[in-house]
Protein backbone atom coordinates (compact mmCIF):
# COMPACT_ATOMS: atom_id res chain seq x y z
CA UNK A 1 0.00 0.00 0.00
CA UNK A 2 1.34 3.37 -0.97
CA UNK A 3 1.18 6.37 1.37
CA UNK A 4 0.52 9.97 0.42
CA UNK A 5 1.67 13.41 1.53
CA UNK A 6 0.44 16.87 0.77
CA UNK A 7 2.14 19.13 -1.79
CA UNK A 8 4.31 21.73 0.02
CA UNK A 9 3.02 24.51 -2.23
CA UNK A 10 0.61 26.41 0.07
CA UNK A 11 -1.46 27.37 -2.98
CA UNK A 12 -1.90 23.73 -4.13
CA UNK A 13 -2.71 21.21 -1.43
CA UNK A 14 -2.93 18.15 -3.75
CA UNK A 15 -1.99 14.72 -2.42
CA UNK A 16 1.25 13.15 -3.71
CA UNK A 17 1.78 9.40 -3.78
CA UNK A 18 4.97 8.34 -2.04
CA UNK A 19 6.69 5.49 -3.86
CA UNK A 20 8.32 2.93 -1.54
CA UNK A 21 12.10 3.02 -1.61
CA UNK A 22 12.22 6.50 -3.16
CA UNK A 23 12.80 9.84 -1.57
CA UNK A 24 9.43 11.45 -0.79
CA UNK A 25 8.40 14.19 -3.20
CA UNK A 26 7.61 17.59 -1.70
CA UNK A 27 5.77 19.00 -4.70
CA UNK A 28 3.35 17.49 -7.16
CA UNK A 29 5.16 19.10 -10.16
CA UNK A 30 7.80 21.67 -11.14
CA UNK A 31 5.21 24.47 -11.37
CA UNK A 32 4.21 23.92 -7.73
CA UNK A 33 7.89 23.80 -6.73
CA UNK A 34 8.49 27.16 -8.49
CA UNK A 35 5.32 28.71 -6.99
CA UNK A 36 6.35 27.62 -3.47
CA UNK A 37 9.82 29.10 -4.02
CA UNK A 38 8.34 32.39 -5.27
CA UNK A 39 5.98 32.53 -2.23
CA UNK A 40 8.91 31.95 0.16
CA UNK A 41 10.87 34.75 -1.51
CA UNK A 42 7.85 37.10 -1.34
CA UNK A 43 7.36 36.23 2.35
CA UNK A 44 11.04 36.89 3.08
CA UNK A 45 10.81 40.23 1.23
CA UNK A 46 7.68 41.20 3.21
CA UNK A 47 9.44 40.33 6.47
CA UNK A 48 12.48 42.39 5.42
CA UNK A 49 10.27 45.37 4.52
CA UNK A 50 8.38 45.04 7.83
CA UNK A 51 11.66 44.90 9.79
CA UNK A 52 12.94 48.02 7.98
CA UNK A 53 9.64 49.81 8.64
CA UNK A 54 9.80 48.93 12.35
CA UNK A 55 13.43 50.07 12.59
CA UNK A 56 12.60 53.37 10.86
CA UNK A 57 9.64 53.86 13.22
CA UNK A 58 11.91 53.17 16.23
CA UNK A 59 14.50 55.65 14.94
CA UNK A 60 11.88 58.37 14.41
CA UNK A 61 10.38 57.81 17.89
CA UNK A 62 13.88 57.98 19.41
CA UNK A 63 14.58 61.16 17.45
CA UNK A 64 11.33 62.74 18.70
CA UNK A 65 12.10 61.77 22.31
CA UNK A 66 15.65 63.10 22.00
CA UNK A 67 14.60 66.37 20.37
CA UNK A 68 11.68 67.14 22.67
CA UNK A 69 12.82 65.49 25.89
CA UNK A 70 11.40 62.69 27.95
CA UNK A 71 7.82 62.38 26.69
CA UNK A 72 5.11 59.92 27.60
CA UNK A 73 4.68 57.08 25.08
CA UNK A 74 1.23 58.35 24.05
CA UNK A 75 2.68 61.79 23.32
CA UNK A 76 5.47 60.30 21.22
CA UNK A 77 2.86 58.23 19.35
CA UNK A 78 0.80 61.37 18.64
CA UNK A 79 3.85 63.24 17.31
CA UNK A 80 4.88 60.18 15.28
CA UNK A 81 1.40 59.85 13.75
CA UNK A 82 1.31 63.54 12.81
CA UNK A 83 4.77 63.29 11.30
CA UNK A 84 3.79 60.23 9.24
CA UNK A 85 0.90 62.26 7.86
CA UNK A 86 3.37 64.91 6.72
CA UNK A 87 2.66 67.52 9.42
CA UNK A 88 6.34 68.22 10.13
CA UNK A 89 5.78 71.88 11.03
CA UNK A 90 2.91 71.02 13.38
CA UNK A 91 5.03 68.33 15.08
CA UNK A 92 7.79 70.90 15.60
CA UNK A 93 5.35 73.48 17.03
CA UNK A 94 3.79 70.97 19.43
CA UNK A 95 7.16 69.51 20.44
CA UNK A 96 8.64 72.93 21.20
CA UNK A 97 5.52 73.90 23.16
CA UNK A 98 5.90 70.74 25.26
CA UNK A 99 9.56 71.58 25.96
CA UNK A 100 8.57 75.09 27.11
CA UNK A 101 5.80 73.68 29.33
CA UNK A 102 8.22 71.26 31.00
CA UNK A 103 10.81 74.01 31.52
CA UNK A 104 8.16 76.28 33.03
CA UNK A 105 6.95 73.52 35.36
CA UNK A 106 10.54 72.76 36.49
CA UNK A 107 11.26 76.46 37.03
CA UNK A 108 7.99 76.95 38.92
CA UNK A 109 8.67 73.90 41.10
CA UNK A 110 12.23 75.09 41.82
CA UNK A 111 10.93 78.54 42.78
CA UNK A 112 8.29 77.02 45.06
CA UNK A 113 10.88 74.68 46.61
CA UNK A 114 13.21 77.62 47.33
CA UNK A 115 10.39 79.68 48.84
CA UNK A 116 9.19 76.79 51.03
CA UNK A 117 12.75 76.03 52.15
CA UNK A 118 13.26 79.64 53.20
CA UNK A 119 9.94 79.80 55.06
CA UNK A 120 10.55 76.48 56.85
CA UNK A 121 14.04 77.46 57.97
CA UNK A 122 12.78 80.84 59.26
CA UNK A 123 9.95 79.13 61.14
CA UNK A 124 12.42 76.53 62.44
CA UNK A 125 14.60 79.34 63.76
CA UNK A 126 11.59 80.81 65.59
CA UNK A 127 10.98 77.37 67.09
CA UNK A 128 14.63 76.93 68.04
CA UNK A 129 14.83 74.10 65.47
CA UNK A 130 13.02 71.83 67.90
CA UNK A 131 11.70 68.44 66.80
CA UNK A 132 8.36 68.54 65.02
CA UNK A 133 5.93 65.89 63.82
CA UNK A 134 4.39 66.84 60.51
CA UNK A 135 0.64 67.09 60.46
CA UNK A 136 -2.23 69.40 59.72
CA UNK A 137 -5.36 70.66 61.42
CA UNK A 138 -6.70 67.09 61.62
CA UNK A 139 -3.73 65.91 63.70
CA UNK A 140 -0.13 64.71 63.57
CA UNK A 141 1.23 63.04 60.46
CA UNK A 142 3.52 60.09 59.89
CA UNK A 143 6.81 61.95 59.59
CA UNK A 144 8.90 63.96 62.02
CA UNK A 145 11.77 66.41 61.73
CA UNK A 146 14.35 65.75 64.42
CA UNK A 147 15.62 68.67 66.47
CA UNK A 148 18.60 70.76 65.40
CA UNK A 149 19.45 72.98 62.48
CA UNK A 150 21.28 70.15 60.66
CA UNK A 151 18.20 67.92 60.75
CA UNK A 152 16.00 70.74 59.48
CA UNK A 153 18.50 71.51 56.69
CA UNK A 154 18.69 67.86 55.68
CA UNK A 155 14.90 67.61 55.67
CA UNK A 156 14.39 70.61 53.35
CA UNK A 157 17.12 69.30 51.02
CA UNK A 158 15.50 65.90 50.44
CA UNK A 159 11.77 66.34 51.09
CA UNK A 160 9.20 66.32 48.31
CA UNK A 161 7.20 69.47 47.53
CA UNK A 162 4.17 67.99 49.31
CA UNK A 163 6.22 67.23 52.43
CA UNK A 164 7.68 70.75 52.36
CA UNK A 165 4.19 72.23 52.17
CA UNK A 166 3.08 70.08 55.07
CA UNK A 167 6.17 71.02 57.11
CA UNK A 168 5.61 74.72 56.48
CA UNK A 169 1.97 74.48 57.55
CA UNK A 170 2.83 72.47 60.66
CA UNK A 171 5.60 74.91 61.58
CA UNK A 172 3.16 77.81 61.19
CA UNK A 173 0.76 76.10 63.61
CA UNK A 174 3.61 75.53 66.07
CA UNK A 175 4.98 79.09 65.85
CA UNK A 176 1.55 80.64 66.17
CA UNK A 177 1.00 78.49 69.27
CA UNK A 178 4.41 79.48 70.69
CA UNK A 179 3.80 83.15 70.00
CA UNK A 180 0.39 83.06 71.68
CA UNK A 181 1.86 81.19 74.66
CA UNK A 182 4.72 83.69 75.01
CA UNK A 183 2.34 86.64 74.75
CA UNK A 184 0.05 85.09 77.38
CA UNK A 185 2.98 84.42 79.75
CA UNK A 186 4.27 87.97 79.22
CA UNK A 187 0.81 89.40 79.92
CA UNK A 188 0.52 87.32 83.07
CA UNK A 189 3.98 88.36 84.29
CA UNK A 190 3.18 92.03 83.57
CA UNK A 191 0.04 91.78 85.70
CA UNK A 192 1.97 90.42 88.69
Amino acid sequence: MRSTSQCQNPACGHQIEIEPGHRPKKYCNDACKQTAYRLRMEQAEQERIQAERQELERQIRTELSTKYGDLLPDTVQLLYSLRRQGHYQLVDLIGNALVKEKEHARRTEAEERNQLTEEIMQLGEKMGYSAMTLGDQSGPGDFAIMGGVDCWSTFVSYASIDMLRQARNTAYYHTEGYERSRQRLKALSDQS
